[in-house]
């Protein structure tokens, strides 16, 4: 059975994961507990019955000043303009 989405933390085994895409099964294993641990990111996890991580997604919180986004988004906007990427 796969657990509902929690936040990464230090206990979830990350070994075993792979999806298929190099990319992203490295910054799995290589960057997402330190970006967790920094605030960079917030990665959360769904796991299988002995903690290995079966799925994954990342949030990471950022502004773009009203100036540099494109007028359709500067209208009616604050400044800057929060964005999750």
């Amino acid at each position: 059975m796969i657990s509902s989405p929690e936040p990464l933390h230090a206990g979830h085994i990350l070994t075993p994961f792979c999806c298929g895409v190099d990319s992203m099964d490295n910054w799995l294993k290589q960057r997402a507990m330190k970006n967790q641990t920094t605030g960079a990111s917030r990665t959360f996890v769904c796991c299988g019955s002995d903690s290995s991580v079966l799925a994954y997604y990342s949030l990471a919180s950022s502004a773009v000043t009203t100036n540099t986004a494109p007028g359709r988004f500067r209208r009616n906007m604050p400044d800057p303009i929060p964005i999750v990427v």
